[in-house]
């Protein structure tokens, strides 16, 4: 029986040691690229949602001027996508590094900044 348990204990300094510096290192950076990929992708998504829901506010109103205001507002977010996701990339970057100096708020902030201009 003892043999048995034996046989099952896993010794936990070994696997610890197998991981070097530099594989853990490349892990951390293939989890953060990972990470901005996806963020950028809902970021792209979130963008068609909105154009989508402008364009049907358009559709919806009877009144011309606020069809026009919502159609206006379509094309500015097309136009400043870009911008606000590079603007998204490089602010969010800081997160990554062990020394964090941007808060989520600035984030928003720096974001919404971007889309008044």
């Amino acid at each position: 029986m003892a043999a048995n348990i034996a046989n099952k204990v896993v010794n936990l300094s070994e696997h610890a040691r197998a991981i070097s510096s530099t594989d853990s290192g490349r892990m951390l950076n293939d989890c953060r690229d990972l990470a901005m990929r996806r963020l950028t992708g809902s970021l792209r998504d979130m963008l068609a949602q909105v154009e989508e829901d402008l364009f049907q506010m358009a559709e919806a109103s009877y009144d011309r001027e606020m069809q026009t205001v919502y159609l206006d507002l379509r094309g500015k977010a097309k136009e400043k996508w870009p911008s606000i996701e590079a603007a998204f990339r490089v602010i969010s970057s800081s997160f990554s590094t062990a020394k964090c100096e941007v808060s989520w708020e600035a984030l928003c902030s720096r974001l919404l900044c971007l889309h008044l201009k």
